[in-house]
């Protein structure tokens, strides 16, 4: 088990060259561990000696000392630290219900192309941006973060924001999540189409709580499960916002600020959380607390189909939320199951040998349990770059 915590904070460090991430295998399937991305260029990153967030030295930005950021909710009814996972008619406030998660369908998915008065081009009817964005960077980017040193279990750099202004500009900032017992994963195939990324370290074990409410607390950090013992602080919630802060400081020609509101709270709007198997349970627990501008998981979800915050409101929009399965993948009936009980939309459909555009959000291919998205390493599986680009609408 993995509990490589931030400890008091984060210290700053550049990262010159690739910091290979370790996994342990899934459960089950045929599971390839994550995929690390590529080394930036010596000299690259940037950073400030002897700064970093959290305390010890001048300069620093504190880490958030517990709550959920602005366009989350917590739980409502959430458990107590020794109680259980919330009941049903519990959950997060607000969003899109649901509930009639039947219409996945062929009907169901004329909505996802706009039908039902659904806004195609802007599912949710999100804000715009409150500026433009400003990249005056010229060169790659890859800033690590190390766990404090008073930490006994760190070790090397867990936590990075990386970004090439050299790629077609996406104004999207991605948050990867990846496999059981894996390190923070790093997405260079994100990061090589124009998306800002940034990974933090999370809880990521095995859950064995009723219902696995352990996502919850590993996203949010609410205290939801007597399986997970962590601050608040050390929520994937809290985490990411106090990261952009730092990247911000340290790398303002990379703009990473355009994803904090003017509060200094996350854009979700903005964000794409991509979770690949444990990563993907993540993102559909993600979806209760924040209207993110995406969410896509792969191999995944593999919760208790019982568990009651799987039938709660989800803040994100489900013409937002996308699946991509193997059906070689031992877990895919229930992958599919649970993304149909979730209202994702329409039927699941083969697209092997089917180029993009889809008039679906679910689907399948030819292959076994994969995060599919920019797999830099020869298992002797495809990568499904276009369908991934699809998903994450990649503009090129």
């Amino acid at each position: 088990m993995r509990l490589a915590w931030f400890g008091s904070g984060l210290v700053g460090s550049v990262v010159a060259a690739a910091l290979a991430c370790s996994s342990s295998p899934e459960s089950s399937g045929n599971t390839p561990a994550p995929p690390t991305s590529a080394a930036s260029s010596a000299g690259s990153a940037t950073s400030a000696a002897g700064s970093g967030v959290g305390g010890g030295g001048s300069g620093n930005v504190a880490i958030p000392s517990g709550g959920v950021a602005a366009g989350g909710t917590s739980l409502a009814g959430g458990a107590s630290p020794g109680g259980s996972a919330p009941a049903a008619g519990q959950g997060p406030t607000g969003g899109s219900a649901t509930a009639g998660s039947a219409g996945a369908s062929a009907g169901t998915a004329g909505a996802a192309a706009g039908a039902g008065g659904v806004d195609a081009a802007n599912p949710g009817n999100y804000p715009d941006p409150p500026r433009p964005i400003k990249i005056t960077g010229s060169t790659k980017v890859s800033i690590g973060f190390a766990p404090s040193a008073a930490d006994p279990q760190a070790s090397g750099a867990q936590h990075y924001g990386e970004f090439d202004p050299s790629k077609p500009l996406q104004k999207k900032l991605v948050v990867p999540i990846g496999g059981v017992q894996s390190d923070p994963w790093r997405m260079g195939w994100a990061v090589d189409r124009g998306y800002h990324v940034i990974t933090v370290d999370l809880w990521n074990d095995y859950p064995s709580d009723p219902g696995y409410p352990e996502y919850l607390e590993s996203w949010s950090g609410e205290d939801l499960s007597p399986h997970v013992n962590q601050p608040a602080a050390n929520g994937m919630m809290q985490r990411i916002k106090a990261g952009l802060k730092y990247l911000n400081t340290q790398d303002p020609g990379s703009d990473w600020g355009y994803y904090l509101d003017a509060a200094g709270e996350v854009r979700w709007n903005d964000v794409i959380v991509f979770g690949y198997s444990f990563g993907g349970q993540m993102g559909v627990a993600a979806s209760k607390y924040i209207a993110a501008d995406r969410i896509i998981i792969t191999s995944a979800p593999n919760v208790p189909i019982d568990s009651p915050w799987l039938k709660q409101p989800s803040k994100t929009p489900v013409e937002r939320c996308y699946f991509l399965g193997g059906n070689k993948d031992g877990e895919h009936p229930t992958h599919k199951a649970e993304t149909l009980l979730l209202g994702w939309l329409g039927d699941v459909i083969n697209i092997t040998h089917l180029p993009p555009p889809y008039a679906s959000h679910r689907f399948e291919v030819d292959d076994g349990h994969s995060s599919f998205c920019g797999r830099p390493f020869a298992d002797g599986m495809v990568d499904w770059d276009s369908m991934c680009e699809f998903m994450f609408h990649t503009q090129k």
